[in-house]
Formats: structure tokens, sequence, C-alpha cells
């Protein structure tokens, strides 16, 4: 059973139309939940919608989606059946349930986040605020991205974003383990900290197949609060960097 995600708001946000250069209504709705919250930020030229606290972790999710006008058209199609939410074309769960799961954690937890836009776009959202806010990145603690497909994983010292010591504390607090893989706004982050990108339970990025599997999203929500809690003052080394090319 799924006792810490409300379905019904997540499906809400699912049904948001973003795109890849397109993300007005999305950073609109996380601006409103913010200020529901009485959670400070602030916004830049790029449309990333931001908090840099000293001393706490950092949290970040991409507002932007590869969802083309068809898929928004079939965004109300979007429910959720017998524990899986799909819908009649990308839903773009990547990374619209990374936004949700970072919401949630909020209510909890005050911590430093990102909500970027760009990530589809060759991340040029997280460059921007870098270029500009690199040292108040640099003293938070750690990061966690939001934003890795599938389930019980994590990318992170493999891929140069974090310090091996960060990658084996995520792998013993949460029982996830390391993996390689793609490209997010981690490459960046990790300029500035180490940090992780979780998975969180969504499948078939960037298809018209792409789901949510509920449980595999609890799990993930679970392990981000883990993390936060024991973690949460804990400050780890910058990872040793190697020339990436894209």
């Amino acid at each position: 059973m799924i006792f810490l995600i409300n379905k019904k708001e997540l499906i809400e946000v699912l049904k948001i139309p973003s795109q890849r250069d397109e993300t007005r209504e999305m950073q609109h709705y996380v601006e409103m939940r913010l200020n529901e919250m009485d959670i400070p930020y602030d916004k830049d030229y790029m449309g990333n919608i931001y908090r840099l606290i000293p001393n706490t972790p950092l949290l970040s999710a991409h507002m932007d989606a590869v969802t083309e006008d068809d898929d928004i058209d079939k965004l109300s199609l979007i429910k959720e059946f017998d524990g899986i939410i799909k819908g009649e074309g990308n839903i773009g769960a990547d990374d619209k349930l990374g936004i949700y799961l970072l919401l949630e954690l909020l209510k909890e937890f005050e911590c430093s986040f990102v909500f970027s836009t760009g990530e589809e776009s060759g991340r040029k959202g997280i460059q921007y605020l870098i270029s500009r806010k690199a040292e108040e990145i640099s003293k938070c603690n750690w990061g966690l991205v939001l934003d890795r497909r599938g389930k019980e994983h994590f990318i992170g010292f493999e891929n140069a974003y974090c310090t091996e010591k960060f990658s084996e504390t995520v792998s013993k607090v949460t029982g996830f383990k390391e993996e390689l893989g793609s490209r997010s706004d981690a490459d960046n982050l990790s300029d500035c900290i180490s940090c992780v990108n979780l998975s969180i339970g969504y499948q078939n990025p960037h298809s018209e197949d792409e789901y949510i599997i509920l449980k595999d999203a609890e799990n993930s929500f679970i392990a981000a609060r883990k993390l936060c809690n024991v973690l949460y003052q804990k400050r780890f080394k910058n990872p040793q960097k190697r020339k990436k090319q894209d």
C-alpha cells in the first residue's frame, strides 16, 4: 500500500504541461506550492527556482520534460491502476515525479533546493545557476538529484558525482546500489559539491510507454527522507572531477 505518496496530487503534477523550452505552467505551480508552505525562494533569468542555505543538503529536480505537443494533448488521460500510473503518451515523469517528491521533502526539511529548467536541452538551467551561484552552492553539505529511472539504485562515485565515501554512505543509509548512468544536473552540481542522482520509480523515460510504479516511488521517497534525516548536518568533500565531453 502507498502511505506517503498522495496519488491524486502526483497525477495533478503529471498533468501540468511542461516541455523542453516551455515550463511556465510548471514554474507557476512550484512557486504556488512554495508560497503555500511559506518557503522563501529566488528565481533567475532562466526560470530556475532555488534557495541556497549554507550547511544544508541541496535537493534538485528539473521542471522541463520531453513531452511533445501530442503528449500534452493526452495529459488529461493519465490515471492510476493497480499501483501503476500511466497515460497514452509520454507523461513527463522525468522529471515531474522528481518535482513532486522534492516538494514533499520540503514539507519536512529546511534544505537548499533547485527546481531547474533546460535539463533536457543540455542542462542549460543548472549551468546558468552555477555560473552565478557556485560559491553559495559549494557551501551546501551535499546534493541529492531526484531524476533517475528505475528503482533502488543511484548514480554517484563511478560517474564522478561524489567521493567514494559519499557513495558508500548513501548505499549504507538507503540500501540502494550504485550504478553507472547517463547525464543529469548532477554532472554540473558535482563541480561544486558531492551529489548523487537517485532512482525514483519511473520507467521508459522519453517514450510513449513511460510509467510510474508507485511502490518504487514510495521506496525512493523513504530513501530520500532517510538521507535527509541521517546526513543533514554531515559535510562531504568534493569529488575528484575528470574531464567530461558532451
